[in-house]
């Protein structure tokens, strides 16, 4: 099976050379502590990319790879021991947009959904929209979603 511009990233477990060697460490710290936690921690890879890409400083990329690791793991907490890397990712990037951990779950955010979320924010990187724009579109399109189906 061929893997998506999307999935190739993700799996690129490299930490950018830009980075200053303590931040390296630091950042390497934060993604052993996930790894041990059992939470995804392709996300904080690309995360400290994304940051170097962007022509942030070392304390800025630090700050974001810690806060995305903070959201991963409430993320996790709130869907609970089973849910697939996929669906925390998903859940961290609906906690970043405004929910709180307890609307996951109380929401009752489908497994697909959360899964389909990252798929289609993935469709509109690789089709030209901006991070920004894709993750604000499809953040809301799933909150939408929820409320239509709370009862």
């Amino acid at each position: 099976m061929a893997l998506g511009a999307g999935a190739a990233r993700a799996q690129d477990r490299t930490l950018p050379a830009h980075l200053s060697a303590p931040t390296r460490a630091a950042i390497a710290r934060v993604i052993d502590s996930a790894r041990v936690a059992g939470v995804p921690v392709d996300p904080r890879y690309s995360k400290a990319q994304e940051g170097v890409f962007r022509g942030a400083d070392d304390a800025r990329v630090f700050a974001a790879v810690q806060r995305l690791a903070h959201d991963l793991g409430e993320a996790r907490l709130a869907l609970g021991d089973s849910a697939a890397a996929e669906e925390i990712t998903a859940g961290a990037n609906a906690l970043r947009a405004g929910l709180r951990p307890a609307d996951l779950v109380a929401r009752s955010v489908p497994d697909d959904a959360l899964i389909s979320f990252r798929q289609t924010v993935e469709r509109d990187l690789q089709s030209g929209r901006s991070p920004s724009s894709a993750f604000d579109a499809r953040t809301r399109s799933m909150i939408d979603d929820a409320e239509r189906r709370r009862p």
